[in-house]
């Protein structure tokens, strides 16, 4: 609850993912592929603490909408698939 834009941590780039922008307000980001993401967080867990989402222009007036996982129309909320090889 402390963390503000001012005092936020640094955030690594390492294996960092890409999403193209997209136009609209209902675009739907279905199969974003967070692999790497993943197996450098268990490979490394002490230094993980969470995920950073954020635009890559940081200007005035970006906006991106993304659903909490509590939001009324389920067919938005975000979930994360999990595939055993």
């Amino acid at each position: 609850m402390s963390v503000t834009w001012n005092n936020a941590p640094s955030a690594s780039e390492v294996n960092q993912v890409h999403v193209e922008n997209r136009p609209g307000n209902t675009v739907n980001y279905d199969n974003i592929d967070i692999t790497d993401l993943i197996k450098d967080k268990y490979a490394n867990p002490t230094d993980h603490h969470g995920f950073l989402i954020r635009h890559t222009d940081e200007t005035y007036y970006k906006v991106a909408f993304l659903a909490s996982s509590d939001h009324p129309d389920e067919s938005i909320r975000p979930s994360l698939k999990i595939y055993y090889h």
